[in-house]
C-alpha cells in the first residue's frame, strides 16, 4: 500500500454507485528526457467518504487535488485466473481552480483573499522593481 497525498489529477468518466463513485482520473508529469513532452497516466479510482460528496455531479475535465488516498496492488480472481490490479481509493479531495467548494472552505468571518497591496515597489526598496501583479504566486 502507498499513501497518496497532494496529487493533482483530472476527473474523466465517473459513475455513482451509491456508497462510492468509480471514476477515471489522469495524471501527468514532464518527460525527463524531453522537457517539452509529458507522460500521462490513466487510473481507475474509487471515491469514498468525504471525496464521494465532493466530486458527485462534477463534469469531466475537472481538475482535482487528492488530499488523502491510497494505492494498492492486490491479487484478485478474474475469469478463472489470479490477476494483479492497482486500486486507487480516494478519501478526501478538493476542486482546483474552479468555483466549486473545496473541502476546506475559509471561515466566514475572514476574507477569502488577502487585500491587494496598492504600493508599487521602487528601486530604493531592496532593488526589486517587479510589479506585484507580475509575480508567479
Amino acid at each position: 500500500m502507498i499513501l497518496v497525498k497532494d496529487v493533482f489529477c483530472t476527473l474523466w468518466k465517473s459513475e455513482n454507485k451509491g456508497k462510492y463513485i468509480n471514476a477515471t482520473v489522469s495524471t501527468s508529469e514532464k518527460d525527463r528526457q524531453d522537457e517539452t513532452k509529458y507522460k500521462n497516466s490513466n487510473w481507475r479510482a474509487t471515491f469514498v467518504g468525504k471525496a464521494l460528496d465532493q466530486i458527485n455531479g462534477l463534469p469531466e475535465k475537472t481538475r482535482l487535488k487528492i488530499l488523502s488516498g491510497k494505492l494498492t496492488n492486490e491479487l484478485q480472481e478474474y475469469q478463472g485466473e489470479k490477476k494483479s490490479f492497482l486500486t486507487l481509493v480516494v478519501f478526501d479531495v478538493e476542486v482546483v481552480g474552479g468555483s466549486q467548494a473545496s473541502s476546506n472552505p475559509p471561515p466566514s468571518n475572514r476574507p477569502t483573499s488577502a487585500p491587494k497591496n496598492t504600493v508599487k515597489p521602487t528601486e530604493n526598496q531592496g532593488g526589486n522593481t517587479q510589479d506585484e501583479d507580475d509575480l508567479p504566486f
